[in-house]
């Protein structure tokens, strides 16, 4: 089992979220191992929305901000 040491390089000084861009393939250890630690957090997937018929006409910023879980390729922890 992953402990929370493992996604220590996706710390980063200056972002609010506790983790930044870490893959979404590492979604489900992370889950588990803040699970452990009981620590409130949210999660914000990031990506591109793909594949669908609105996202020609908007922002990168609004399409980043808006990703789905499905199309997301890696996501950020925030705490509450």
């Amino acid at each position: 089992m992953l402990d929370v040491y493992s996604f220590s390089a996706y710390r980063k000084s200056g972002v609010s979220a506790f983790y930044h861009r870490v893959p979404i393939s590492h979604l489900e250890q992370f889950r588990e191992v803040m699970r452990g630690y009981g620590v409130a957090y949210k999660i914000r997937y990031r990506g591109p929305r793909k594949n669908r018929p609105s996202s020609c006409r908007r922002s990168f910023a609004s399409m980043q901000s808006t990703c789905l879980r499905e199309d997301a390729t890696h996501f950020s922890a925030y705490g509450y």
